[in-house]
């Protein structure tokens, strides 16, 4: 199933609540690659600079969203990190032993292109977060003081998010309740910025806004600018009339127990228009409210998908189908009827390979299996040059789980082998359909002799399957073409 995600904001801006840049209109298993993050110190050691681990943050440009690698030892001075194909804005923090913030690397554009591998180059961290910057800004409400009009139109909050030049970027965000009338943005990096404000209603819709960005200003390293004059939010044009409102609960428990059991952070709702393929409107709430409600929605045939992220971002968990069709309102409100409940989409499949003849791997001089793996789209998710790609042919479930597994949403696999799963493990699975490409190396030559494919259908979400029959290599041929890392 294709599943689509939308910024709560998407539809009427390009702010992003808290700090994250949701996906919108991204199918899950789309093209990924691998990008090398590497990173040293400005002067001395990580030890020297109190800088005990780093987290790599990448922000989509485009319909990516945002990825955090945290927990990172500085010392190792480098990661990989599988990527979906896109463009990303790379940044690294680094943090004392006890979590405190301590030094931040500028900010740096990375092109991520599906099956290949490719490096950032160096990233310094500086000696603190004096490199970046800091926005100071204050704002009225249709022309009112901030604790009038707030309180006058309802606003419960304002999102400020700082976007960089391209106006694409969200370079960093914070949020305050609305009648405070001003906050302060930390850690920008310095260069040409410009503002978006985001007024966020006592029933979390996003109607008003600045109708268009601030800017351009200029971000100063270890300064604070400050907007000289209120920024006005006014009421937003909405798309359409319509509304619907939808609750969740997930495996059937209540939100307000469940999300924090689950570790589920905030929650986007999405309409989608009737070929399932593109996003009419969506919004985004803490997890815990248990429902929320999509505006500014044209009438027409539509469908419902909810899905679930952590705080670090990552949507794990959703409607395993699809609700709908449903008849969106042009006017009013509709309310869906049930709770929409949510389930860990995350699946994982192991299988194990022999050789077609009944022979060994020694047999055949073959030490390393090379594994591929695509989507139900026939599209490349992990190319065999992937990290964690290359497996041992004697591959059992005796070795290593860091051997044994490929994580198909990151390159270091971050999941566990469950029980009973067979040599290979191939978890965080978010579809119905994976294609699992081998290709074994001789040893002695480097020269690609055996191979096998099969397709697994049918995955069921949130569980291990467990393949009985195995991937059968035999020679490579034109009716067994194989492939090459």
């Amino acid at each position: 199933m294709q599943r689509l995600f939308r910024s709560l904001f998407s539809f009427l801006s390009l702010a992003v609540l808290s700090a994250l840049l949701l996906p919108g209109c991204v199918v899950n298993g789309s093209t990924r690659g691998v990008l090398i993050v590497q990173w040293q110190t400005a002067t001395g050691s990580c030890a020297s600079n109190g800088i005990d681990n780093v987290r790599l943050t990448f922000t989509g440009t485009g319909t990516q969203s945002q990825v955090q690698v945290p927990n990172i030892p500085c010392e190792v001075g480098s990661q990989s990190v599988s990527l979906i194909e896109g463009d990303y804005t790379v940044r690294i923090d680094g943090y004392s032993a006890n979590g405190a913030l301590v030094s931040t690397s500028a900010s740096q554009m990375a092109s991520v292109l599906g099956g290949t591998t490719q490096s950032t180059g160096i990233l310094v961290l500086g000696g603190g977060t004096g490199a970046n910057g800091s926005v100071a800004v204050s704002w009225t409400v249709n022309g009112d003081a901030a604790l009038a009009g707030c309180l006058k139109n309802q606003l419960d909050k304002v999102v400020v998010s700082v976007l960089d030049q391209s106006q694409k970027t969200i370079l960093a965000s914070a949020q305050a309740t609305c009648t405070a009338g001003q906050l302060t943005v930390t850690g920008v990096p310095a260069g040409s910025s410009y503002l978006q404000l985001d007024g966020i209603t006592t029933q979390n819709q996003s109607t008003w806004g600045n109708a268009t960005l601030y800017g351009p200003f200029t971000v100063i390293g270890g300064a604070t600018v400050a907007i000289s004059k209120p920024i006005d939010l006014t009421l937003l044009q909405p798309v359409g009339g319509g509304s619907v409102a939808v609750s969740w609960t997930i495996y059937g428990q209540p939100a307000a127990q469940a999300c924090a059991k689950f570790g589920v952070d905030h929650v986007t709702v999405s309409i989608l228009d009737a070929s399932q393929s593109q996003t009419l409107g969506g919004a985004t709430v803490s997890c815990a409210t248990g429902s929320a409600t999509v505006s500014g929605l044209t009438g027409g045939n539509g469908y419902v998908q909810v899905d679930g992220a952590s705080a670090a971002g990552q949507f794990n968990f959703g409607n395993a189908a699809v609700y709908g069709p449903i008849q969106v309102p042009g006017s009013g409100t509709l309310v869906v009827p049930a709770p929409i409940d949510l389930i860990d989409l995350r699946a994982t499949v192991s299988l194990d390979w022999q050789f077609a003849d009944g022979g060994s791997c020694g047999s055949h001089n073959v030490s390393t299996v090379y594994v591929e793996i695509r989507d139900g789209a026939n599209k490349v998710v992990v190319p065999m040059n992937d990290p964690y790609a290359a497996k041992p042919c004697n591959l059992s479930s005796a070795d290593a789980n860091d051997v044994r597994l490929i994580d198909m949403q990151f390159a270091k696999p971050t999941c566990a082998v469950p029980t009973g799963a067979k040599g290979l493990v191939i978890c965080n699975i978010l579809g119905s359909t994976i294609g699992v490409t081998l290709s074994t190396k001789d040893a002695s030559t480097g020269a690609i002799a055996y191979g096998g494919s099969m397709q697994v259908k049918q995955i069921p979400p949130g569980t291990h399957t467990p393949i009985a029959t195995p991937i059968l290599l035999a020679p490579c041929s034109g009716s067994n073409p194989c492939t090459t890392p």
